[in-house]
């Protein structure tokens, strides 16, 4: 088995393999695969909050997306019901989906395509809904997603943000093969202070900039956003686990790895909120998709 990654950014001190430096084999990629295929979605625990992230699993055409609004300011001490975040979840997963089903050729390679395409439904919407954007209260809606595509036994993957895509191989430790773009913000927040000041310049300055150092992308409708995409291929075989999930579940995955390879779906969900309550961890929204191929 192979991974190859086509990176287009550089995250210094990375915790995962550079796959910039070369393709890691781990094995030889096996014919006439099939896919099991399970997936689950809960809201976080915050009566106020709904849920912002979203599911489209197409078995028939084994294409998968994850999809996860990215939290609003409140508006008068109130959340925004309906959520700017999970309508632009939906229209990306949408869109996207709409895309690949229009397009004859349906090849991975047009994935960045079918983003740009979602990416411009997202601008579309913030134009109708925002006459005026304050980077607060009228910030622009926006989503972070993990879309994946089987094609014979390689399975591709494009991502922007803070989702998570890992592979299992049995009897050893998953691989993550995706990298948090937030992460160098997250380690770098108190140089930017708190209040309204700070979330201003995050979403104006920081968000889609590459040219700030601790850039990260969203799905904002900007065109400055698919600068952040990120795309690679993993070859598949018998025994392998694809796990595809937004970052409702990063701190499970770090605490359990070793229930990655088994653990449904479900299970995945249910621990990842053991976890926060035992932390007292925010309560995040959770979506995962896991494909076990047989």
């Amino acid at each position: 088995m192979s991974y190859i990654s086509d990176r287009s950014l550089h995250y210094p001190d990375a915790p995962f393999h550079d796959f910039n430096k070369g393709t890691i084999k781990l094995g030889v990629a096996m014919a006439n695969i099939t896919l099991a295929i399970q997936s689950a979605i809960k809201a976080n625990n915050t009566p106020s909050k709904p849920c912002e992230d979203f599911l489209l699993v197409d078995e028939a055409n084994q294409l998968f997306i994850v999809c996860d609004g990215v939290t609003r300011s409140q508006v008068n001490n109130i959340y925004p019901v309906p959520s700017p975040a999970y309508e632009v979840a939906r229209i990306i997963a949408d869109a996207f989906h709409e895309a690949f089903l229009t397009d004859a050729d349906r090849t991975p390679e047009k994935m960045r395509h079918y983003a740009i395409i979602a990416n411009q439904k997202v601008a579309e919407y913030n134009e109708n809904v925002f006459t005026e954007i304050d980077y607060v209260e009228n910030d622009l809606a926006c989503a972070v997603a993990i879309f994946g595509m089987v094609k014979g036994n390689v399975f591709h993957y494009l991502y922007i943000g803070d989702c998570y895509g890992l592979t299992v191989l049995p009897d050893q430790s998953p691989i993550t093969f995706t990298y948090p773009q937030t992460a160098l913000l997250d380690a770098h927040k108190t140089e930017i202070g708190t209040g309204r000041d700070a979330i201003i310049t995050i979403r104006r300055d920081i968000r889609n900039n590459k040219s700030h150092p601790y850039a990260y992308g969203a799905f904002t409708g900007e065109a400055t956003a698919l600068g952040f995409l990120e795309s690679g291929h993993i070859a598949l075989q018998v025994g392998q686990r694809v796990i595809l999930s937004s970052d409702g579940l990063a701190d499970y995955f770090s605490a359990s790895p070793e229930l990655l390879s088994s653990a449904t779906p479900d299970k995945m969900i249910d621990g990842a909120e053991i976890l926060e309550q035992a932390q007292n961890l925010r309560s995040d929204d959770k979506a995962v998709i896991v494909l076990d191929v047989r």
